[in-house]
């Protein structure tokens, strides 16, 4: 009984390594296969990359001063664009000229209107209507009352105003004629754009807000919220100009369907409901400058670090303190 015991466990011994021969074949089999297939996976070298082809230019329109603003582009594929130099440029869709309009000194881009007029605004703020081949339709603003310091805010528009600033407000002008028919608010930024949510709101940078106003351009909320409420008090003691907040819209606005917008303030995005009220943010400007300054401060220490195993080490315990406290 003893010795058939012993037969059957060398069986069983033969069995296992019989086994784990098997498997290993396997693998090393299933690695020369996969192996011969997919260099990538086993290869010491990276497998080489196809270069992406270079985007073709099409072409290059080169005008006489700088170009700022946004460009727009006609329904029939005409592209429009304005610059320093005074003119506006109207080019085909193979960049040839089609015709150029003196229309002053200009760093906000033109807006298009449903019917193709063309409206833009210049440094002296003086507001343009351009017909689409190239003749002035009417011209209002500018002169000696103008604060000629319209900037590259961009202008909004709907079937019967063209929304800009003039002279501190904003500023709703009839299409039709060029006439102004109200103003809004008490000031504005330099940049960014007005916008018009898909209820009828108007919104623009106000001083370090974001202003919403109605079709008759009274000022339905702003953010942030006023506190305390703007007094005649509160304007004698600040100059005659209401006091600023602390959101300097850089950015264009972006609308959604639903109303939903979307704003830049350095470097935050930040999404509002049609109400105006705060929804999220992606970003931070604290966050940037303290990563900015610990760029700084890495490149001051590995410019004395000069290869010596001991700086290196000093340089790398210092890095890893200033790593420790950018989340704070």
């Amino acid at each position: 009984m003893g010795e058939e015991l012993k037969q059957a466990a060398k069986l069983t011994n033969i069995r296992d390594i019989l086994l784990y021969i098997l498997i290993g074949s396997v693998i090393f089999i299933g690695v020369v296969v996969i192996g011969t297939r997919s260099p990538h996976v086993f290869s010491t070298k990276p497998a080489p990359h196809e270069q992406n082809a270079a985007i073709p230019e099409k072409w290059q329109f080169t005008a006489s001063g700088v170009i700022v603003g946004a460009l727009a582009l006609g329904e029939d594929g005409t592209l429009y664009a304005t610059s320093e130099d005074g003119f506006v440029y109207a080019l085909d869709a193979y960049g040839s000229l089609q015709w150029k309009f003196d229309a002053g000194p200009m760093m906000a881009g033109p807006t298009i209107g449903a019917d193709g007029t063309i409206y833009v605004t210049n440094k002296d703020q003086r507001v343009f209507a351009i017909n689409r081949t190239g003749t002035q339709q009417w011209a209002v603003g500018g002169g000696p009352y103008a604060d000629k310091q319209m900037g590259r805010i961009a202008a909004a528009i709907d079937q019967n105003y063209l929304y800009t600033p003039w002279r501190g407000p904003l500023r709703a002008i009839r299409l039709s004629t060029g006439t102004f028919e109200w103003p809004a608010g008490m000031g504005f930024k330099r940049g960014g754009s007005v916008g018009i949510l898909p209820g009828g709101l108007i919104v623009y940078p106000g001083v370090g807000r974001i202003d919403a106003v109605d079709s008759r351009g009274i000022t339905v909320w702003q953010y942030p919220v006023m506190d305390p409420p703007l007094t005649v008090d509160t304007l004698l003691s600040n100059g005659g100009h209401p006091p600023s907040g602390n959101f300097w819209m850089e950015s264009g606005i972006a609308v959604a369907d639903d109303g939903t917008f979307y704003a830049g303030c350095e470097s935050r995005l930040i999404a509002f409901s049609p109400a105006g009220h705060f929804l999220w943010e992606r970003g931070h400007a604290d966050a940037c400058r303290r990563w900015n300054n610990l760029l700084c401060e890495w490149h001051r220490i590995t410019r004395r670090v000069s290869g010596r195993q001991s700086a290196w080490q000093s340089a790398d315990h210092r890095r890893r303190g200033l790593l420790s406290h950018v989340g704070s």
